[in-house]
């Protein structure tokens, strides 16, 4: 295939508006209003980046952007999913069985 640049990673990352660093990240509109099948890959996409999986059956995901936060809360919402907000400003788990496997 062929090979992606620093450059070319760097001009697609500024087209996306994702953010400077971990404080701003953000999900581009262009990807929080486009289909399903765009916003399931994108939620696999942070959870295996910025995410966590302990045992017995927890899924945690992290993140310093509050943006970034509520942005993945509300695509978990989106597809029924009901995380649970810790204390820790920026943790959010998910316990439920029937939320992990979606």
């Amino acid at each position: 295939g062929a090979k992606i640049t620093k450059d070319k990673l760097y001009e697609f990352l500024k087209y996306l508006e994702v953010g400077k660093n971990s404080y701003d990240a953000t999900i581009p509109d262009k990807i929080m209003f486009n289909n399903d099948e765009i916003k399931k890959e994108v939620l696999k996409s942070i959870f295996r980046g910025d995410g966590g999986f302990s045992y017995p059956r927890k899924v945690s995901f992290f993140t310093s952007s509050k943006k970034l936060f509520q942005q993945v809360i509300l695509l978990l919402k989106h597809f029924d999913i009901m995380p649970f907000i810790q204390k820790r400003e920026g943790l959010l788990e998910i316990y439920n069985v029937k939320d992990l496997e979606k």
